[in-house]
């Protein structure tokens, strides 16, 4: 768990400014700010499901560059 959290982490360092800026927000709000789903709905006035599908959304799109550009994974190889 907490090795997910920190590749989303330098992932989201990577790639965060490539994604649309409502989901940059709520991968945002989930994973650096650590507010639930249900919280980030009620901020932003969405169903839970709404927000949980903007992060998932966010998550894919990051895990999509990274498997295209392989930035984290040159990262990670020299140890930088």
């Amino acid at each position: 768990m907490l090795e997910e959290v920190e590749e989303y982490s330098l992932l989201y360092d990577f790639y965060g400014q490539l994604l649309p800026e409502k989901q940059r927000e709520f991968f945002r709000l989930y994973h650096e700010e650590n507010l639930s789903y249900s919280e980030i709905a009620e901020q932003y006035g969405m169903s839970r499901q709404g927000a949980f599908d903007h992060v998932k959304k966010a998550e894919k799109a990051l895990r999509s560059f990274e498997d295209k550009l392989g930035l984290l994974a040159e990262y990670k190889k020299n140890g930088i």
